[in-house]
């Protein structure tokens, strides 16, 4: 007697179930959905000028063999953010002449992710910034005038090569700022001698400054920003993948700095009486800086310890 379902007639069923378990399990597999949910923090950086510690500022020579240093008065923002520098007995011309340069550190306080450190790169070009002159200064031993309506050529802008890094010295933190003048295409040519009479001189409006040597001094404002960089463990903004806005606000944070600096310029003056005569030095005659004289002595005599 013959069995019905032999397996002739098994093994095509076998091979259509077979198939369709196949093809069943890739729909499923292709057509499955994850989901993934995960939170990115940055973590804090946020810098500020630091209300502890000094802003120093020196001349230097660019191989940093001869430095002098000068004095500076800073007034700092309320947010912290920003800070004004002023540079009341100027700088010397080694400066504009591009021989030396002028060097400015100032704390910073850092919170959350430390700052990246490191030297400035001086191979490589620096950032431009104009020396914007905002007032010209007759200094003579019995006073300060502000020249009302200066030579031309006095009030020429000058333009400034910047370089910065962030560097720390003994556990304190400092941005750096190198301004090194840069050498005028055209070298501008300046008087070798000012002649003022006594009637210019006295109808002058006295300066409230003081500089450390006579003659002509001309007062440079600059604006700039100092900008910092996170510290990630060597690795560089460019690696991260989150876009140009993000790894920039994620890198970086920015601090303004302004300053005001004269620059003396060695120009031979000759005062003239009102017979024509030249006025000897050290000659009183304009009662009016007699009187702030006094006022100062005064004030610097109280102020003593």
């Amino acid at each position: 007697m013959r069995r019905r379902g032999g397996p002739e007639k098994l093994l095509p069923g076998a091979v259509l179930t077979l198939c369709l378990a196949v093809v069943g399990t890739g729909y499923a597999y292709w057509n499955g959905n994850l989901r993934v949910e995960e939170k990115l923090s940055t973590g804090e950086f946020d810098c500020t000028f630091s209300e502890t510690g000094s802003v120093t500022a020196e001349i230097r020579t660019a191989d940093g063999t001869e430095t002098e240093e000068v004095p500076v008065q800073v007034s700092v923002d309320v947010d912290g953010k920003s800070t004004a520098l002023t540079f009341p007995e100027g700088v010397p011309e080694s400066f504009l002449n591009g021989e030396k340069e002028l060097c400015i550190r100032c704390p910073i306080a850092e919170k959350g992710v430390k700052v990246k450190t490191g030297e400035p790169d001086f191979t490589k070009e620096g950032e431009k910034v104009t020396l914007t002159p905002e007032a010209v200064y007759l200094a003579l031993p019995e006073g300060i005038y502000t020249l009302d309506m200066p030579d031309a050529r006095f009030m020429t802008a000058r333009t400034a090569e910047i370089y910065q890094s962030a560097e720390e010295t003994d556990g304190t933190l400092y941005a750096c700022l190198y301004l090194r003048a840069a050498k005028e295409v055209e070298p501008i040519e300046l008087p070798e001698q000012l002649a003022v009479t006594e009637e210019q001189l006295t109808a002058l409006p006295l300066a409230d400054c003081d500089f450390p040597e006579n003659g002509i001094w001309v007062s440079y404002a600059f604006e700039t920003d100092l900008m910092l960089e996170q510290a990630q463990g060597g690795r560089s903004a460019e690696t991260i993948g989150f876009g140009a806005l993000t790894v920039y606000a994620y890198w970086t944070d920015r601090l303004k700095l302004t300053g005001k600096a004269a620059v003396h310029f060695p120009v031979n003056l000759l005062l003239y009486d009102a017979a024509g005569e030249v006025i000897p030095d050290g000659a009183l005659f304009d009662d009016r800086a007699t009187a702030a004289n006094a006022r100062k002595s005064q004030g610097t005599a109280e102020g003593a310890p």
